[in-house]
């Protein structure tokens, strides 16, 4: 089956190129074309979800990782393995130019939006927000050391 959305994370900065090939299918085959795309978007998926037991720094039930995805699939990354263990608060962070946070927390106690603006007092030029089972914040990279020691101290007071 043809997974749409991961051919529109292909396209993340081109969504309108997934639309124009749907628009132009004439038929199931030329709706096919987006396989190819869907394909390259779900290895990346189950590489990173793979790799978690293997690369995650655990501290109680707290847990980190790591990881630089080549295309924009931290969301269904961490929304599978959040799924796994929802009494667990996990924390996604990807270096780009700067770097990018995902929080999830599926088990409804943790106020993840709260969490992170917290962990993010002092630091400069930072942002966030979401949901409360889901967010995400964006700092400087020198200020990643200082954003996690943060977050655990914060995090820890709620225990």
């Amino acid at each position: 089956m043809i997974e749409v959305g991961n051919a529109l994370i292909f396209f993340r900065k081109r969504e309108n190129k997934t639309f124009e090939i749907i628009l132009n299918s004439k038929n199931l085959d030329d709706l096919n074309r987006l396989q190819k795309y869907s394909l390259i978007i779900q290895r990346e998926i189950d590489k990173y979800v793979e790799e978690f037991e293997k690369k995650k720094e655990v501290h109680g039930d707290l847990v980190f990782y790591y990881f630089k995805p080549k295309y924009p699939v931290t969301s269904p990354v961490s929304t599978i393995i959040s799924l796994k263990d929802k009494g667990k608060t996990f924390i996604f962070i990807v270096e780009q130019a700067v770097i990018k946070i995902s929080a999830r927390n599926q088990s409804g106690k943790v106020n993840l939006p709260q969490l992170l603006n917290k962990s993010m007092e002092n630091i400069p030029h930072s942002s966030g927000g979401g949901h409360f089972s889901a967010a995400g914040a964006q700092i400087p990279k020198e200020y990643l050391k200082k954003f996690k020691e943060n977050l655990i101290k914060e995090y820890n007071k709620l225990k």
